[in-house]
């Protein structure tokens, strides 16, 4: 699995014409108003996006590392969140 979140920039989609009253989804979804990011992050900003993309390939080194029987640290103290995974968002 990897670790994602919608960014604007990413929609490649033409805008929808001729219906009046579609509201954002950003108003509507609750992925948007319910989730809490760590300071520093908010949602809709790329630079949550950015952040996402580098943990994805540091998740991503790991798992190759791994398979081929080695570990890595990455330099974190105590090295996991409890779930043998390291440190999270």
């Amino acid at each position: 699995p990897i670790l994602s979140w919608h960014h604007q920039s990413w929609d490649t989609e033409p805008d929808i014409v001729g219906w009046k009253g579609i509201p954002k989804a950003e108003e509507v979804m609750s992925d948007f108003f319910l989730t809490r990011w760590p300071d520093g992050l908010r949602c809709g900003e790329l630079k949550l996006a950015q952040r996402l993309d580098v943990l994805n390939d540091d998740l991503a080194q790991r798992r190759m590392l791994s398979s081929n029987g080695v570990q890595a640290s990455h330099g974190e103290q105590g090295g996991s969140d409890g779930d043998g995974h390291g440190g999270g968002v």
